[in-house]
């Protein structure tokens, strides 16, 4: 299954997983310290649309792009449903092209990055920096896989009701590692599972794919900007920005 297959399937049950109210909240209260002296964003693989109207919610003009149909038709629906004008578009994050226009920030959360491989990373990053404004930001967020097993099971969460069952998941083998979904819808009773290849990206790779006489970069914990501890911290935040 492609990426794109893997979070068009998604879609359908996405936002079940998550308070999307409660989380557009503290969302605009963990990105509001990024957005100081900015008026323009970028989200790249917006899925449901979260960190664009919590982005939006703060003032800033948003553009988003997911690879995902369904994610996007999700997104525009939940920014009517909030009153946010954003402008999404359905475009693979490699394929991306904003012609000349820049953005103050351009983020891509919830482990999006890690999608792709070490060159497309590179390629994406190298090609993505080139819209930022003088001084702007790339703000960035995956997982610090050091934290999963060299193989085996690693649990994210799981969530059940009256209606839903979702079991959230990494299986490592042999080096690769699978982010895995099992759900059962119990109203329709429909039950599958899904899974896509993630690439665990590490800090070192960030370090020497930003040029330190382009770039002044920080890294940090989580989006509450606490220390990045290799050993401890659940997530690697990257936050680059242009000299």
């Amino acid at each position: 299954m492609t990426n794109k297959e893997f979070y068009n399937r998604l879609a359908d049950f996405y936002d079940s997983m998550i308070d999307f109210e409660s989380a557009i909240e503290r969302r605009k209260d963990l990105l509001k310290p990024f957005t100081a002296d900015k008026t323009t964003a970028l989200d790249l693989g917006c899925g449901t649309g979260i960190d664009s109207i919590s982005l939006s919610k703060l003032g800033l003009i948003v553009d988003a792009v997911d690879q995902s149909e369904g994610m996007v038709e999700r997104a525009k629906l939940n920014g009517e449903k909030f009153n946010a004008k954003i402008n999404f578009s359905v475009s693979g994050i490699k394929e991306f092209n904003p012609d000349k226009k820049k953005y103050d920030l351009i983020l891509s959360l919830g482990n999006s990055l890690a999608n792709n491989s070490e060159s497309e990373l590179k390629e994406i990053l190298n090609s993505i920096s080139q819209h930022l404004t003088s001084k702007g930001s790339l703000l960035i967020q995956i997982l610090n896989f050091k934290l999963l097993p060299e193989s085996g099971h690693f649990s994210v969460n799981k969530k059940e009701s009256d209606s839903l069952f979702i079991n959230r998941y990494y299986e490592i083998e042999n080096g690769i590692i699978n982010f895995i979904i099992d759900f059962e819808d119990k109203i329709n009773s429909k039950k599958g599972s899904i899974k896509t290849e993630i690439f665990p990206h590490t800090k070192e790779l960030f370090q020497r794919i930003f040029d330190p006489n382009k770039f002044n970069v920080e890294f940090f914990g989580g989006l509450n900007k606490s220390e990045f501890d290799l050993n401890e911290s659940k997530d690697l935040v990257i936050l680059a920005t242009k000299k």
